[in-house]
């Protein structure tokens, strides 16, 4: 059950992060974007829940906030020009 449930939240975490870059990475980038939304959304749920002690009991900040805050910059820092205009595009913002 344990690791069902992280499991199916790495999935979940991984579909969220990647929804911000879909249009603009190529297939090689997004299996970045989601190895490394798996690691961020175990790491909010087991640590940071823990850490500074808020109630989050369905995890949806673990999956959702936190990847959907690392897909927005994965996005510009990963984006490619063969489908957006220009490559780094939101490296500028930074």
């Amino acid at each position: 059950m344990f690791v069902f449930f992280y499991l199916n939240l790495s999935l979940i975490a991984g579909l969220v992060a990647i929804t911000h870059a879909c249009g603009f990475v190529d297939i090689g980038s997004i299996l970045i974007i989601d190895a490394i939304a798996g690691i961020i959304s175990f790491l909010g749920v087991t640590v940071l829940k823990y850490k500074f002690s808020y109630d989050d009991s369905l995890d949806v900040f673990g999956a959702h906030g936190l990847n959907g805050i690392f897909g927005i910059i994965a996005t510009g820092l990963l984006a490619t020009t063969l489908i957006g205009p220009k490559k780094w595009v939101f490296l500028w913002q930074l």
